[in-house]
Parts: C-alpha cells; structure tokens; sequence
C-alpha cells in the first residue's frame, strides 16, 4: 500500500512539475545571398548549450524554455569558413 501511495505521489509530482516547465519551439530556415538553403548551419540558443543543425534544405527547429532572460532571446548562427550571426527571437 506504502509503494503505491509512493508511485501516485512521484507521478503526481512529474505531472505538475512538467506543467510548470513551459517550452516554445522555434522554426526557421538559414539561407545563403541567393536564397538557398545552406545545410549544416549550427544554431544554438546564446549562452547555453541548446542547439541544433539545419537540415539539407536550411530549416531547422529548437524546443527552448519560455523564459529565463536576455540570452534566451538570442540565436547564434555558425557555419565553418563563415562569421558567427546573432540574431533575436522574435
């Protein structure tokens, strides 16, 4: 009976605190001058290790907290060969 008391109050636990962790997720492409999709493009959420690739054709998406300051409202784009681009989350 104790283990099952238990087990209700760790999943009721989980389930409220999951509730609390709101998220967004943000989608994009990263082109080049001419319009194409540049593939391999790092994007990563500034100041944090939170990150992913573009994809073959430049899109990418991200699952960040929904909260938590200046530096998660900052992307950061790097491509081997190209200078690093800060850019806002809107």
């Amino acid at each position: 009976m104790k283990a099952k008391l238990l087990m209700i109050i760790l999943v009721l636990g989980v389930c409220v605190h999951t509730s609390w962790a709101q998220e967004r997720n943000i989608t994009g492409r990263v082109v080049d001058e001419s319009g194409e999709g540049l593939p391999g493009v790092n994007v990563i959420l500034k100041g944090t290790t939170t990150g992913t690739t573009s994809d073959i054709e430049g899109n990418y998406k991200l699952t960040i907290p929904s909260s938590g300051g200046d530096a998660s409202n900052t992307l950061v784009f790097s491509f081997i060969g190209l200078a690093s681009t800060e850019e806002i989350i809107g």
